[in-house]
């Protein structure tokens, strides 16, 4: 029984939490930005020509590494589902899309 709940104790200290708030905060961001894009007054929703989001993906990947493409992902695909209204498949596919 000891034996088991050092385990479960090691498996909380494992996992990485500061790479988890990273990507949290990623996503956050970019999903703001995104917000903040198509919020511009004679914007189109699909077509703007300024994209904040890009700027924070590649600042992001210059400072923490390819390791966050998860959050950049994250991102994309809670814009997509939440203010475009696509359907979850659709923002998969643009999640996906947007990490190439």
């Amino acid at each position: 029984m000891n034996q088991n709940k050092n385990q479960l104790l090691r498996f909380g200290q494992s996992i990485n939490w500061q790479y988890l708030a990273k990507i949290a905060l990623i996503a956050f961001a970019y999903a703001l930005g995104s917000k903040i894009a198509v919020s511009i007054p004679g914007v189109n929703k699909l077509a703007t020509c300024v994209w904040p989001p890009a700027g924070i993906a590649q600042a992001a990947v210059l400072l923490f590494g390819w390791r966050v493409w998860p959050g950049i992902a994250l991102g994309v695909f809670f814009f997509d589902t939440i203010n475009l209204n696509i359907s979850l498949i659709s923002g998969l596919v643009a999640a996906s899309c947007a990490i190439l």
